[in-house]
C-alpha cells in the first residue's frame, strides 16, 4: 500500500492499493505534484495520478524493485534499482524496453 499523508493534519489522505507485495520506494514527479512512482517486491513499478486514485502506467521488471527515482532534469525518465543487481533507465513515453541497463552491483 502506498499512503499519501497530510502532515499538517497528521493523517493519511489517500491509499493506493494495487501492489501485491511490500512497497520499498516512492518518488514524486518533479514537475507535477499529483504524480508519483512506486516500486515493490512484486517486481512492478507503478505510476500513479492521485487525482485518478489508481495507477495510470505499469511496468513489470520481473525482479524485486528496491528503488525508483524520477530524473529531476528529464521528468519522463526514471531509474529503477532491483534485487537482480541492475539499474534500469526508462522513458515513460516508451516502456517496451529500457533505455539502458547498468550492471555491476554485487548486492541490491
Amino acid at each position: 500500500v502506498v499512503r499519501v499523508w497530510d502532515l499538517n493534519q497528521g493523517r493519511a489522505m489517500l491509499e493506493l492499493e494495487e501492489h501485491e507485495k511490500r512497497v520499498w520506494s516512492v518518488d514524486w514527479k518533479p514537475d507535477h505534484r499529483n504524480v508519483l512512482i512506486s516500486g515493490s517486491d512484486d517486481g512492478k513499478v507503478k505510476v500513479w495520478d492521485t487525482n485518478a486514485q489508481h495507477s495510470v502506467m505499469n511496468l513489470d521488471i520481473k525482479a524485486i524493485v528496491c528503488s525508483v527515482k524520477y530524473n529531476p532534469f528529464t521528468p519522463h525518465h526514471i531509474a529503477v534499482g532491483s534485487a537482480d543487481h541492475h539499474v534500469r533507465s526508462y522513458d515513460l513515453r516508451q516502456l517496451a524496453h529500457p533505455l539502458s541497463i547498468f550492471h555491476g552491483h554485487a548486492k541490491a
